[in-house]
């Protein structure tokens, strides 16, 4: 699937392409066939067979035994449950800036790029343990990122058809039917002059719409970005609390200095519902 189709699905919120299904279910699958306990004893086997031997074809046997065991769980339900599961949980593989030509959503790809990468920085230089509850409850923030791409896809399927067209040249063009209707000899053809007339006002309605729904959705991107953006900065403060607490009985509970944290990824909850057309 090539970027542009991957675009149509971001759009209508299909973001299951970039979720890496199929191969996080054949990783699974390799994994737990080299785990089996039936590939280690062939391996096994075939090792000291070889070495006793002086032969090199028992050692065929280890590749065809990891080979069935490897179908055998690639086939498994259970192994794709588990990889869909993992994969809504994890995050996406955000899309390629060449397949937008919209500058506001190029921009937005290019700062959701730039704010996992600080994010991440951040909880791997953190002292505390990844699996600590301040690190799963920013599991959320993958939710924040599918959303954005979406969005992104909307602005650029916005920004491509109306860069297709000028409005000046439209109210150029109605400006100029108006004038022939000023100048009409009959009734009649004035009143078709109205009618082209009205037909690009409403074109121009239109469009001007389609500019302002592409602004609010740039808009509301720019605060999940931001939002985001706060996200290193906020966390690195809280891990400094952390330790700064446990070093002083007196000290006040840094959870309270948690809840702007999640109070604005909480908040972005509200966006998501505010972005959704009536």
């Amino acid at each position: 699937m090539n970027g542009q189709q991957m675009l149509k699905r971001d759009f209508v919120g299909d973001l299951t392409p970039r979720e890496g299904r199929v191969r996080r279910a054949t990783a699974m699958a390799a994994q737990q066939a080299a785990k089996n306990p039936v590939t280690l004893a062939t391996l096994g086997a075939a090792s000291l067979i070889a070495l006793a031997c002086q032969l090199v074809a028992p050692l065929v046997a280890v590749p065809v035994i990891f080979g069935v065991l490897f179908l055998v769980r690639l086939r498994n339900g259970r192994t794709w449950t588990a990889a869909e599961r993992t994969a809504r949980e994890s995050p996406i593989e955000l899309p390629d800036l060449i397949w937008y030509s919209d500058v506001g959503a190029q921009a937005a790809i290019r700062r959701l790029g730039q704010a996992r990468r600080a994010l991440a920085a951040a909880v791997a230089h953190s002292p505390q343990d990844p699996e600590h509850e301040i690190l799963a409850r920013l599991r959320s923030v993958a939710e924040i990122e599918r959303r954005i791409v979406l969005l992104a896809a909307r602005v650029e399927y916005l920004g491509r058809f109306l860069a297709e067209i000028s409005l000046p040249e439209i109210e150029a063009e109605t400006q100029r039917v108006r004038s022939k209707e000023a100048n009409a000899a009959t009734g009649e053809a004035r009143a078709r002059y109205q009618l082209g007339v009205a037909q690009r006002e409403a074109q121009l309605k239109d469009a001007r719409a389609l500019e302002g729904r592409r602004d609010q959705l740039l808009a509301t991107i720019d605060y999940m970005l931001a939002t985001l953006e706060m996200l290193p900065l906020k966390l690195t403060r809280f891990q400094l609390l952390r330790v700064e607490a446990a070093e002083s009985e007196d000290a006040t509970d840094p959870a309270y200095d948690t809840a702007p944290l999640f109070n604005d990824l909480e908040a972005i909850e509200e966006v998501f519902a505010d972005s959704r057309p009536q």
